[in-house]
Formats: C-alpha cells, sequence, structure tokens
C-alpha cells in the first residue's frame, strides 16, 4: 500500500535547459506538457527571454530566467558560488524536489544549486563526453545520469553514480500520416513528384555537400524528384548566406530540384507529402526528426552514427549508410524510389516502432520512475539508488 502512495506522489520537477530553438528544446516542452498532464508542477529555468519562454508560458509552465553561466575551465570560468546560493534559496522557497539539468554545460551551476538546497539532480546528457570531460563538469556530482542513447551512455559507465538510457520521445499523437499536405502549391510540387526531406541548419557535418554531390547524379535517373531541405542557412561553414547557397546549386545544375525552405514550423507539413525521409549527418546523438518521420508514417534514409542506429533498425524501418558517401545516398535513395513495396514496409514498421518504443507517454513513465529513485521511493521500473546490487542488475538489462 505504502508503495502505490509513493509511486503517485506529485512532484515540483525543475528543467535548467538552455535557450536554444534545436531538438532537446523539442523534447523538453513534449515531456513538460505530460508531466503536467500527470498532475505533476514544472517549472523551466532557461537563460533569457525569447520565444522558448513564451511557448513555456503557454503551456503552462513556470519560467525561471537566470542567465546561468555554461562551465568550461575551472581557472579560467569558475563558478560563481553567489549565483549558486541565490539559486538554492529559491529552489527551497519553491519547494522544488528534483533538478533535471538538461545541457552537461549547466551542470556544475545546477548541481552545486541542487546539493545546497538539499535535493536530488539528474543530468540529461545528449553528446557523447568522456569520463574525463565529465568529471571535470562534475557530472559525477549528481544523483543519476540520463543518456538519451546507449552510444552515448557507453563511455560514462566508469563513473561512481548511476547511468541510465532514458530515449526521447515524441508526441505521437500530434501526428496524422493521412492528413493532406497543405505545402504542395506553395512549392509547386506535382502529383508525380518524389519528394525527399532533409531537416537540419545547413552546415558541413550534417552531411550537405554529400547531399548535393548526390543530387547531380539523382536528377539525371530521377528528373521528378525534388529535395527540401528544412533548416537555417544564414552563415554557415558551408557557405556565406542565401544567395552564396542558391549560387552554389545553380553551379552544380540542382537549383531548380533541390529547395531550400530555410526554417520552418511546419515540419509535419512537409514530412506528409514526403516520399522519403533523408538525414545524412556525419554527427548525431538521438534525433528527434527521425521520431517525427517515424511517426508520420515516411520511409528512411539515415547514417550509422551515434544513436540513430537505436532508433531505426538496418532493413527493417529503413536503411542504413556510412557517412561522408555521396554514393551511398545515391544507392539508397534509388532503391527506395524503384521499390514502392520496400516502402510501404519500411514506413509501416517504423510507425509500429515508435508507437511502442518511443512514445512520449512510455518515456515519461519512465523518467517519473527515475524521479522516484533518485528521492529513495523506487517504483517496480527503477531500482532504488542507495541499492548498488540492484542498480548493477538493472543497467545490465537497461
Amino acid at each position: 500500500m505504502t508503495e502505490k502512495k509513493s509511486a503517485k506522489k506529485k512532484r515540483h520537477i525543475l528543467f535548467v535547459a538552455p535557450n536554444r530553438m534545436r531538438g532537446g528544446s523539442v523534447i523538453l516542452r513534449y515531456t513538460a506538457q505530460h508531466l503536467m498532464r500527470q498532475g505533476h508542477r514544472v517549472s523551466v529555468l532557461i537563460p533569457q527571454e525569447g520565444p522558448i519562454a513564451q511557448i513555456l508560458r503557454d503551456m503552462g509552465t513556470s519560467v525561471w530566467i537566470c542567465n546561468l553561466p555554461g562551465w568550461r575551465i575551472f581557472f579560467l570560468k569558475p563558478l560563481n558560488w553567489w549565483l549558486c546560493w541565490r539559486l538554492a534559496r529559491r529552489i527551497r522557497a519553491e519547494k522544488v524536489d528534483i533538478v533535471d539539468i538538461n545541457q552537461y554545460k549547466l551542470a556544475p551551476h545546477g548541481i552545486c544549486a541542487a546539493r545546497w538546497a538539499g535535493v536530488p539532480s539528474v543530468v540529461y546528457i545528449h553528446d557523447n563526453i568522456p569520463v574525463s570531460k565529465a568529471k571535470k563538469y562534475l557530472l559525477h556530482q549528481a544523483t543519476a545520469l540520463i543518456c538519451v542513447s546507449d552510444f552515448d551512455a557507453k563511455p560514462l559507465r566508469q563513473m561512481p553514480n548511476p547511468v541510465y538510457v532514458i530515449y526521447p520521445g515524441t508526441d505521437v499523437d500530434k501526428f496524422n500520416p493521412n492528413q493532406a499536405s497543405t505545402i504542395t502549391e506553395e512549392f509547386y510540387l506535382e502529383k508525380q513528384h518524389f519528394v525527399v526531406v532533409i531537416t537540419g541548419e545547413v552546415i558541413r557535418t550534417k552531411g550537405y555537400l554529400e547531399l548535393f554531390e548526390a543530387a547531380e547524379q539523382l536528377i539525371k535517373m530521377i528528373p521528378d524528384i525534388r529535395f527540401i531541405v528544412l533548416g537555417g542557412y544564414a552563415g554557415t561553414d558551408l557557405c556565406d548566406g542565401a544567395d552564396a547557397l542558391q549560387a552554389m546549386l545553380k553551379q552544380r545544375g540542382i537549383d531548380e530540384h533541390v529547395i531550400m525552405a530555410g526554417f520552418r514550423k511546419d515540419v509535419v507539413q512537409f514530412l506528409a507529402r514526403a516520399d522519403l525521409f533523408l538525414m545524412p549527418s556525419h554527427l548525431e546523438m538521438f534525433p528527434s526528426a527521425i521520431l517525427e518521420a517515424m511517426a508520420m508514417r515516411v520511409p528512411i534514409i539515415a547514417t550509422t552514427v551515434g544513436g540513430i542506429p537505436e532508433m531505426v533498425q538496418h532493413q527493417a524501418q529503413g536503411l542504413l549508410i556510412p557517412p561522408r558517401s555521396s554514393q551511398a545516398i545515391v544507392d539508397a535513395v534509388k532503391q527506395m524510389y524503384e521499390n514502392e513495396p520496400l516502402r510501404d514496409q519500411y514506413q509501416q514498421a517504423a510507425f509500429v516502432r515508435v508507437h511502442e518504443r518511443f512514445s512520449i507517454w512510455v518515456k515519461t513513465r519512465e523518467k517519473e520512475a527515475l524521479y522516484e529513485a533518485c528521492l529513495g521511493e523506487p517504483t517496480p521500473d527503477m531500482p532504488t539508488l542507495s541499492n548498488k546490487r540492484e542498480q548493477a542488475a538493472f543497467l545490465q538489462t537497461a
């Protein structure tokens, strides 16, 4: 009876997050929204006012504005003890139960404030960092570490505190694969066009050079192919602004087939029209864009980097290709284009997998279980953090 009551306790969770409109902020909003639906109180600390602050307030989340500095090297950028003390006072005053830090560079101040306030802290890690670097950021002082993939967790298994893998989730109820797209007229898309959607900032590490090289070959094989790129491209390491980018595409002879749509909030509308989702990145952790494509029943081609192989199984939900290879992109796109039954098979398998393994509801329950474990009240899903034998057994099966 006592265990049931403890599992249903409503907590006050403080998220410490950067002020950036990226995949991590999307996951944070999903998580906060679903925790509030479960009756928990959620506050979010961000550095400054902006679009994210307004979105969070519109959701009913309490927003704390505090310019928490990212810590790099102790001697060059020491901890602001005064700031830690002030934050600890507010944590106590607001009766926060647990601090969830969403970027490891913010961890030193967040962990210190949580310890002074007498509450547990967890750090959500979506980067592949070595143990030596983790200790510089005081991650070994956190109650627990949460990694977004086993790829990120492996180097941190040597840390003295528990390391768990909780995959980011997506709000699968938000996506309707059968909805009609509203962007066909805007981009002059015809019924016969084979549409490939790519998301991400237009920089070299996202694989755009290989994409453009592949596009040169693919438009000769598939004249009706259209590549739609959703991502900012103002002054990146690939080109100096929109004009330079368009000049590059024109020089390659692909400017009529590669559509640079820029940053868009209506990504779902593009996925509704997509025949294929492509992610040619050199480096990724656990990109939420792939989960969204899976939820929209779009077949996937992605590189074998970071946590992507944990999301998409090769030749089960899509095709995985090596990074930095334009020929691999050509071969995979051509195979998908020529085999419609294969695309149908992959998109259905991806749809089932994202609902079973990556629903935000599933991930929120896992986080709730971890919070209770950190607070010393374990649920059947998560062992208490004070029991090292149970920790080891759980980590072997996680």
